[in-house]
């Protein structure tokens, strides 16, 4: 599932527009919106931001007269931890920056769990025997896998416009 940020005071989604309290809401939203849309199964525990946004939630303070940044209050207040399921994780992903549609910025939200994930193996790998040529040995193996298969979708979502 896709969804674009919503617009903060400025009319704008962007962050750089955005006031810290915006941004919050943004996180959490991306949380919530999955936690909802799949009636509580899926609690999403893991957030990949552009490496440029990962930087300004990390040093900005989430208010003037605050030593705490927008990243820190984020991960002690959010419905995932605050629900009981844990903490979140926040990395930051270069390949985000331009993700989006129409080449905005797109944030990655989901619930890191086992079987959320599946990567088929459609060619075992396979060693043949070793080959002696001299004083060397050559090996010889082959192995296939598939893409990544993500059989419930919905654990995940991708904010653009961020």
């Amino acid at each position: 599932p896709e969804t674009v940020a919503g617009e903060g005071a400025s009319g704008d989604t962007e962050w750089g527009t955005k006031t810290p309290d915006e941004i919050i809401y943004d996180l959490n939203m991306a949380l919530t919106t999955t936690w909802v849309n799949t009636r509580q199964v899926h609690m999403p525990n893991w957030i990949a931001l552009p490496s440029g946004h990962y930087g300004y939630i990390a040093s900005t303070p989430r208010s003037n007269n605050s030593d705490t940044t927008i990243l820190d209050y984020f991960l002690k207040n959010n419905i995932c931890k605050n629900s009981g399921r844990g903490d979140v994780t926040v990395i930051a992903m270069p390949y985000l920056d331009t993700a989006g549609v129409g080449g905005s910025a797109r944030m990655i939200s989901g619930e890191k769990k086992e079987e959320n994930f599946d990567m088929p193996f459609s060619l075992p790998f396979t060693l043949l025997a070793p080959q002696f040529q001299g004083f060397s040995i050559n090996l010889f193996a082959e192995y296939k896998f598939g893409s990544v298969h993500m059989p419930y979708p919905m654990a995940y979502l991708f904010t653009d416009g961020i």
